[in-house]
C-alpha cells in the first residue's frame, strides 16, 4: 500500500463519553493504553484537519488480504432531553498497528480540546502506522433505536488496537436550530485491542440543564453496551 503525506484536521470541539476525565474511551476489559508514539499510513484523504505537529500518511482504502481485521460497530441513543429532537454524529474508526499509539491516530491536536476544555497538550507522534476504517455520519434518536455504522476492515498488521472517535455532535432541538452550548461534540467513544468479528454498542445521552458541565447546557455522553441488551 502507498503511503501519502496527509494534514489531519481535528475540530477544536471535545466530548465526555462514560467518564467525563477521559470522555469516551472505553477499553472493552482491556486497559487503556499508554500514549507514546506512531506514523499514519496511507489512502485517499477524505478531510484534512490542522495539527500542531507535522502529521504522518494515514492508511485507508479496500483492504484484500487474507489475514483481514474487522470490528462492527451499532450505536443508539438512550435519552434525549424534552426540547431535543435528535443529534447527529460524525464518526471515525481507527486501526493502529501498535497499541499505545491509537489515540494518535487522529492526529497530533488531542480530541477533547473543545471551548470548555483547557488547552491541550499536542499527542505524539505514531510508532507504527494508523488505518482508517471510515467516517460515517448518522442521525439518532430514542425513535431509530440501534444503527449499525457498519463493518470496518483493516489489513492484520493493525492489530495493536482499533478505536471509535467522534469528531462532531449536533444536537438538535424541536424548534429545529442546533444548540451551541454543547459538551463534549469530539471524543474517544470506544477503544479496543485484538479486533476480530465481533460487534460493540455505543449508546449515547443528552441531558440538559443551565450550565450543566463547563459552562455548557447541553451533556453528551457514550457508553459501551453489548449488542442485544
Amino acid at each position: 500500500m502507498k503511503h501519502v503525506l496527509l494534514v489531519l484536521l481535528v475540530g477544536g470541539m471535545a466530548v465526555v463519553g462514560g467518564c467525563l476525565a477521559d470522555p469516551g474511551a472505553t477499553t472493552g476489559g482491556s486497559p487503556t493504553p499508554t500514549i507514546e508514539t506512531p506514523t499514519l499510513a496511507t489512502g485517499t484523504p477524505t478531510t484534512q484537519m490542522p495539527t500542531t505537529e507535522t502529521s504522518t500518511p494515514l492508511a485507508t482504502g479496500t483492504v484484500t488480504e487474507s489475514d483481514a481485521l474487522s470490528v462492527k460497530y451499532v450505536v443508539r441513543v438512550d435519552s434525549l432531553p424534552a426540547n431535543v429532537s435528535h443529534m447527529s454524529v460524525d464518526f471515525s474508526v481507527y486501526f493502529a498497528e501498535d497499541v499505545n499509539s491509537i489515540r494518535s491516530c487522529t492526529g497530533s491536536v488531542p480530541l477533547m480540546d473543545n471551548q470548555y476544555d483547557p488547552t491541550p497538550t499536542a499527542l505524539p507522534t505514531p510508532e507504527g502506522e494508523c488505518h482508517q476504517g471510515g467516517r460515517p455520519t448518522v442521525t439518532l434518536s430514542p425513535a431509530t433505536g440501534s444503527q449499525s455504522l457498519g463493518t470496518f476492515t483493516a489489513p492484520g498488521r493493525f492489530d495493536g488496537a482499533y478505536m471509535l472517535s467522534i469528531h462532531d455532535v449536533r444536537v438538535v432541538l424541536d424548534n429545529g436550530t442546533t444548540a451551541s452550548e454543547v459538551y463534549d461534540t469530539d471524543f474517544r467513544a470506544h477503544i479496543g485491542q485484538e479486533p476480530a468479528s465481533g460487534t460493540v454498542g455505543v449508546a449515547f445521552t443528552v441531558e440538559h440543564g443551565t450550565d450543566i458541565y463547563r459552562g455548557a447546557d447541553y451533556l453528551v455522553t457514550a457508553d459501551v453496551y453489548e449488542p442485544g441488551d
